[in-house]
């Protein structure tokens, strides 16, 4: 299995893991501070919305290459399927096991019937159990549904470039759509409702990761401006991501931006962010080693690091805050970095195995001349999918 990596974007997803990892400490250990309060939200920097992104940049990448290259067939879909249940469902179900066979569990078990099927956030957030998997929900939602447009597109008459931004497009109109009529309905009083009641479930968070799509598209079909502006989109960027934040949590009452803008401005402002981190691609000294190996784990990071740990071990952690913080770190990396040097390289090893009996066998599909411009993905390499999925 090849280990070449583009490092920014292994530092962005290092950034992202480690902002999850931090914020998610207020609702796991006893800082006796409300998660939703406006100190605390201050601190907690949106990671899922960039691991959203960098997932549909990474991906949609893979896609925008195997339709240029393979027939747009059921098998070749099927294929593209496979290769992401093995990336991400054996670590998933591993998870599961555990919380169903969790000493400290104290809910019942057909609680967890929409699990296994990713149906536990399709329409409400508000998740009991296992409430990190709202956003892996989301992913294999996005493998499932977005593959199978792109691939009905190629059928139809036209360029495929506008065909494909054309379903783009679409889905992100659609998941902000969703969201305005969703807050028209209901309308969240709180915080924690607005987060964890509409900002969590599968529509309304399709658009990062289509933003993510968008940025490939660009990539893929105008690597020029994908190069020549990449300084300048990161600075636009960095200042949307960092307006975004402090404007949606510098404030303890919910506004119009907060129901309506924020979440698209954080998805526009992260994908802004890729062209120039695309651009680096190497890291050297023990920093980037750090960086490069929180990246690795960052999907088991994710699984593991809360309700894991509340269920495995908390209710026998002395009271002691320091100790429980320590316990809490070594879940969230010590046993993320077993996980992925077991069941997570399983799953690669086995699909590695598969695509090169198939390299071997299968022959390649020469598509339209206008993605001649492939040249533009050298930063869309299949290897770098190794993102977390979270």
């Amino acid at each position: 299995m090849s280990t070449k990596r583009v490092f920014g974007l292994d530092i962005l997803r290092a950034i992202a893991i480690l902002t999850v990892v931090y914020g998610h400490l207020f609702y796991v250990l006893p800082t006796g501070l409300n998660p939703f309060s406006t100190t605390v939200r201050l601190q907690f920097f949106d990671g899922v919305s960039l691991f959203f992104v960098l997932s549909g940049y990474l991906i949609g990448g893979i896609l925008l290459k195997k339709l240029t290259t393979e027939a747009p067939t059921f098998p070749n879909l099927f294929r593209f399927w496979r290769d992401r249940w093995l990336r991400t469902l054996p670590a998933y179900f591993v998870v599961l096991a555990l919380i169903v066979l969790a000493p400290f569990r104290d809910f019942p078990l057909n609680t967890l019937k929409p699990y296994p099927f990713f149906l536990q956030n399709l329409w409400d957030g508000e998740m009991r159990v296992f409430g990190e998997s709202w956003s892996l929900s989301v992913e294999e939602w996005f493998y499932l549904l977005i593959p199978m447009m792109l691939f009905g597109m190629c059928y139809l008459k036209g360029a495929r470039q506008g065909k494909f931004l054309m379903v783009i497009l679409m889905v992100i109109f659609s998941s902000n759509m969703f969201r305005i009529i969703k807050v028209q309905l209901f309308q969240p009083q709180s915080f924690d409702r607005l987060i964890n009641g509409y900002m969590m479930t599968v529509p309304s968070r399709m658009d990062a990761i289509m933003f993510g799509v968008l940025a490939a598209w660009v990539a893929f079909f105008h690597p020029q401006s994908w190069v020549r502006y990449a300084k300048l989109s990161f600075v636009i960027g960095l200042t949307g991501t960092l307006f975004n934040h402090f404007y949606f949590n510098g404030t303890s009452a919910i506004g119009f931006y907060h129901q309506y803008l924020s979440l698209p401005v954080q998805g526009f402002s992260a994908m802004l962010l890729l062209p120039y981190m695309s651009t680096i691609k190497t890291g050297t000294g023990f920093v980037a080693k750090v960086i490069s190996f929180i990246s690795r784990i960052s999907y088991a990071t994710y699984l593991l690091h809360g309700t894991v740990f509340l269920m495995y071990s908390k209710a026998l952690m002395p009271d002691s805050f320091p100790v429980q913080l320590a316990c809490y770190l070594f879940y969230a990396f010590g046993l993320a970095w077993v996980m992925h040097a077991t069941v997570e390289k399983w799953g690669l090893t086995y699909r590695d195995k598969i695509k090169q009996r198939e390299r071997n066998t299968l022959q390649p599909f020469s598509s339209e001349p206008e993605v001649g411009q492939l040249k533009a993905a050298e930063v869309l390499q299949e290897t770098n999918t190794q993102t977390w999925q979270g």
